[in-house]
């Protein structure tokens, strides 16, 4: 396994993090490999795409790539994540999700990202309520979709989108 995280911009109110990781596994016979996902909100309670164990799995490698930015009170980030499965005697099936996601502090606040950790720290609104404030509020909205269906694995296909007003 490894990850790889390249920040080009990393001043207080602006960022641009592009990163990746891998991921190999040799299974060396025998070790038991779904996929599946319940919907991001997790109203359901329920996984809507489930691959079921997969028969044969000789090794899995796992790639991803990912990119964040933030300018002032805009913040956007994606990421993509694919999966193959060699197995041998049978189709090696290549599964995928991504996601898109993108904000905006109506109320002038900023994603404060920590360099060290490569994580963001959490907001810190401008006006406090109960000190006359009204605190952050942001719009925010995602896209993501999953595929789990390749190579005769009928696991399904998901697609999500979340609008929301955070307080």
């Amino acid at each position: 396994a490894g990850r790889f995280l390249y920040i080009p911009i990393a001043e207080k109110t602006r960022v641009l993090a592009l990163g990746g990781s891998i991921y190999y596994r040799d299974f060396k016979g025998g070790n038991d490999l779904r996929f599946r996902s319940r919907p991001e909100s997790d109203i359901a309670g329920t996984r809507m795409v489930d691959t079921g164990d997969i028969v044969g799995e000789d090794d899995l490698f796992l790639y991803n790539g990912e990119a964040s930015t933030v300018w002032g009170p805009f913040h956007a980030q994606a990421e993509y994540t694919g999966a193959t499965v060699r197995r041998g005697g049978f189709s090696d099936p290549t599964f995928g999700g991504w996601y898109l996601q993108a904000g905006y502090f109506l109320t002038g606040e900023s994603r404060n990202y920590d360099r060290k950790s490569a994580k963001y720290k959490r907001i810190m609104p401008k006006g406090i309520v109960g000190e006359g404030g009204r605190g952050a509020w942001e719009l925010a909205l995602r896209y993501s979709a999953i595929d789990l269906a390749d190579g005769g694995i009928e696991g399904g296909r998901q697609r999500d989108i979340t609008v929301g007003l955070n307080w």
